[in-house]
């Protein structure tokens, strides 16, 4: 297989530990696999939906930098 595209709704999955949906776990399944690559606001999105989580409550104060970190060991 080759890269797929990799879309923020999918990684939201990954990061929010309220989220749950089968097909985000395949996807990291072929990420580990084949790898990714995302649209180019996806960076952004991704920071901009950390950041709202965190505002919201739905992920611990001060963890937004930790969870791009995970993102960083992925090939994205």
């Amino acid at each position: 297989m080759s890269a797929f595209v990799l879309d923020a709704s999918v990684t939201a999955v990954w990061l929010l530990d309220d989220e749950t949906e089968p097909r985000a776990d395949v996807a990291l399944t072929l990420l580990e696999d084949d790898g990714a690559i995302v649209p180019q606001l996806w960076h952004l999105e991704i920071r901009n939906l950390l950041l709202v989580a965190e505002r919201r409550g739905r992920i611990a104060g001060g963890t937004v930098a930790e969870r791009i970190e995970i993102l960083k060991d992925l090939p994205i």
